[in-house]
């Protein structure tokens, strides 16, 4: 299962806690991010207990991080992705529900997207 988790950090930590976040075991990707949220994770578990401990365990517990929203994913919009790099490729003009616009991660994350 796929979540996003929101995380907030105190000033100037935001690119130290994406960093945290993404080492070995926690998320598969992180972006710091400007204004609110501080940073926004993608992570991968095989359940709804696995999400619960990564968050409360491993995120909650990095130094800096004042809370975090947790927002599991029900639907997919890139039928056959099977890793978060397969979503990269996908143009507007071939898939309706591009990343970009769905998740909110800003124009810099996703530049020169084929518009």
């Amino acid at each position: 299962m796929r979540a996003y988790v929101v995380v907030t950090v105190g000033p100037d930590k935001a690119s130290d806690a994406a960093r945290q976040i993404t080492s070995p075991r926690v998320a598969k990707m992180a972006n710091a991010c400007w204004g609110d949220p501080d940073v926004c994770a993608v992570v991968e578990v095989a359940e709804s207990r696995g999400l619960n401990k990564l968050v409360i365990d491993k995120i909650q517990k990095l130094e800096g991080v004042g809370g975090t929203s947790t927002h599991r994913s029900s639907i997919s919009c890139f039928s056959g992705a099977s890793s978060l790099t397969d979503f990269l490729p996908v143009s507007r003009k071939r898939n309706p529900c591009y990343f970009r616009r769905s998740l909110n991660f800003g124009d810099a994350w996703l530049s020169n997207r084929g518009t």
